[in-house]
């Protein structure tokens, strides 16, 4: 039977695992596609990078929808765990 004292500290420790290798990943991402010059001087390089993947239709309205969704998820998420 799974007890409360062991689920909630590895589901915690599972969770922050799998979002820092997320993060990581994206991150790696990024370097891979835009150059150095141009992520030294870019100040919003996922927006750089979704521009080389998809083009400026993606970087202008696909990359700030997906950004006002994940705010949203992360909202619900506090709102939830604070209850």
């Amino acid at each position: 039977m799974c007890t409360p004292e062991k689920t909630i500290p590895r589901a915690t420790l599972l969770r922050t695992v799998i979002a820092a290798a997320v993060y990581i990943a994206c991150t790696l991402a990024v370097m891979g596609l835009l150059p150095a010059a141009t992520l030294a001087y870019s100040q919003a390089p996922f927006a750089d990078a979704v521009r080389v993947l998809w083009g400026g239709w993606a970087a202008a309205y696909l990359f700030p929808a997906a950004a006002v969704i994940s705010c949203f998820g992360a909202s619900n998420g506090w709102i939830l765990i604070a209850g």
